[in-house]
């Protein structure tokens, strides 16, 4: 995949996963259910989601 199918593939994913949560008024329901929606939008167009920056398993040094 390139750089640019990533970046509409992720806006895609954003605003379907905004879309959704929109009418909900819980911020914690919320927060959780967008981040569901995006990474089953980002699964079903073949991305494989490896997670975010800061759930990276890095060596400290």
């Amino acid at each position: 995949m390139t750089h640019k199918q990533w970046k509409q593939a992720d806006k895609e994913c954003e605003l379907g996963a905004a879309k959704a949560v929109a009418p909900r008024k819980s911020v914690d329901i919320t927060g959780d259910t967008y981040r569901k929606i995006y990474i089953l939008c980002v699964e079903t167009k073949g991305i494989r989601f490896l997670g975010t920056e800061d759930q990276l398993n890095r060596p400290q040094g």
